[in-house]
């Protein structure tokens, strides 16, 4: 069992209040947490470096965010694409970063076959708006719908601001209404 002799508490414990500190986007704490896990004989796995990605997704701190991932290459533990994203997210929230940083692990995540889920489709989104680059979001939204990945309400919304943005008011508005499911229209009607 994970529970070590000295009756600390166990993997799923762990994991669970590592997973508030990153959900909280406190880096310090989560990576502080994560290091006592690793004394307590909790050996880092890839799901807790993965937390440690999103407080620093939600902080935008990419220098902790690197340095996670070289800690993680050094144990050999590979990049899923959950890590790419969290790393996309982080660049994205940061104040010091550029837009060709994020657009670098885009590429070597495709380079790396990373499959393309709906999270990654929608981290290159709010890249593309973060940095004004709404052309590009709205080649990347139109490109993801080819690609048949089911869209969210969040990524409607971020396409609306894209197109308000611009002033396309008309696309910004049929956006939102697809955002809010007035949508849902049932094609049958129509036979």
């Amino acid at each position: 069992s994970m529970r070590e002799s000295g009756g600390g508490i166990g993997w799923i414990p762990s994991r669970i209040m590592l997973g508030m500190y990153a959900e909280l986007g406190d880096v310090d704490a989560t990576r502080e947490f994560h290091a006592e896990m690793g004394k307590r004989g909790l050996a880092p796995r890839r799901r807790s470096f993965e937390l440690v990605l999103k407080a620093c997704a939600k902080a935008g701190e990419v220098p902790e965010a690197r340095r996670t991932i070289r800690e993680m290459k050094t144990m050999g533990i590979d990049l899923n694409g959950l890590i790419y994203v969290y790393l996309i997210q982080t660049i994205s929230r940061s104040d010091t970063e550029a837009l060709d940083s994020a657009v670098k692990v885009m590429i070597t995540a495709e380079n790396a076959n990373v499959e393309a889920d709906s999270n990654m489709w929608k981290a290159k989104v709010f890249a593309y708006l973060r940095f004004a680059e709404e052309e590009s979001a709205i080649d990347e939204f139109e490109r993801m719908i080819q690609a048949g990945i089911e869209v969210d309400t969040e990524l409607y919304g971020l396409i609306a601001e894209a197109f308000a943005r611009r002033s396309v008011l008309h696309e910004a508005a049929r956006f939102m209404a697809a955002a809010s499911g007035f949508f849902e229209v049932d094609e049958d009607l129509f036979e």
